[in-house]
């Protein structure tokens, strides 16, 4: 059985969103887009596995989104396949060097679609498989929620073997825990990625709570350096609040730890942090065979960990 994925349709056409939708439903969850303004926006708000996109559209063309997709933080990685109503080969050529994974004629063939798709989506997965802490990438990348939890459950099982592991939860100090926009997100990702420059490092986008962001090899104080940088960018004080949990080896003791766990930790960090305000943080230290303490202050830039009052 197939992960339920997420695949986003974009095409004007009504009658080829119905036909692609009832190809697609098999693999998971389908959304649709009518313009590449919409697009984007969709994209923005929680990243799916797969992109189907037309070249052809009322506002933006095909071109101009994926262009706008590879420079942005959170969707650059995002696999596309474009659906032309002229020559495959050609408009192949007119999308060149924009990543685009197959070029494929519309109507498309219904079988051919669907091993295309496949074919994607186990790629996707192998290349998620194969993520590594100290990996060559020149970017971070950006993940949607199933990636990351998959992603952070290897980091977990690795521990014994890497460094330690710092997660981070960063989102507006707003009254309501799911306030972020599309435009809002897009703005954090692009944050996060100038503070975590290491190919290992991966943002996860939790839709409107905000983003995570894994830090392997990071202890405590690499986790507050982090968390400040981002505090303190353009912007930052004046709306986010932040929190971390850092597990090691010896932390984590000869329990297993899951990734829900760290994460419960690291909301728990976050929602103190939001209670005292923006331009907060908070980090929660794990104890050996207890697992997460209290949310406690993080120290300022140069403090040594353990001294934050």
């Amino acid at each position: 059985m197939n992960p339920q994925y997420d695949l986003l349709i974009v095409d004007d056409d009504p009658t080829q969103i119905v036909v692609l939708g009832a190809m697609l439903r098999p693999f998971g969850q389908v959304r649709f887009a009518k313009r590449g303004a919409d697009a984007l926006r969709l994209a923005r708000q929680s990243i799916p596995d797969l992109m189907l996109l037309d070249l052809q559209l009322p506002d933006l063309d095909g071109v101009a989104v994926l262009a706008q997709m590879r420079r942005s933080p959170l969707l650059a990685d995002v696999p596309v396949v474009v659906l032309t109503g002229t020559d495959p080969v050609a408009a192949g050529r007119s999308v060149s060097g924009l990543g685009v994974a197959a070029c494929l004629p519309k109507p498309p063939d219904g079988p051919a679609l669907a091993a295309c798709v496949q074919a994607q989506l186990q790629l996707a997965l192998r290349r998620l498989a194969q993520h590594r802490p100290r990996g060559s990438g020149e970017q971070v990348s950006a993940f949607n929620r199933r990636s990351f939890d998959l992603l952070l459950a290897l980091a977990c099982q690795n521990l014994p073997h890497d460094g330690p592991l710092a997660l981070l939860r960063l989102a507006p100090a707003a009254a309501s825990p799911a306030c972020c926009d599309a435009a809002l997100l897009e703005r954090l990702a692009q944050a996060v990625r100038s503070a975590a420059r290491r190919p290992g490092d991966c943002i996860g986008h939790l839709g409107s709570e905000g983003l995570a962001l894994l830090l392997p090899d990071t202890d405590e104080h690499g986790a507050a350096c982090v968390t400040h940088q981002l505090l303190q960018g353009p912007g930052g004080a004046a709306e986010l609040a932040a929190g971390f949990v850092v597990l090691t080896a010896d932390a984590a003791g000869s329990g297993a730890v899951l990734p829900s766990m760290l994460m419960g930790a690291a909301e728990a960090a976050w929602q103190a942090a939001r209670a005292a305000g923006p331009g907060q943080a908070r980090q929660v230290v794990w104890h050996p065979g207890v697992g997460a303490g209290r949310p406690l202050p993080v120290p300022g830039p140069g403090v040594p960990p353990g001294d934050a009052v």
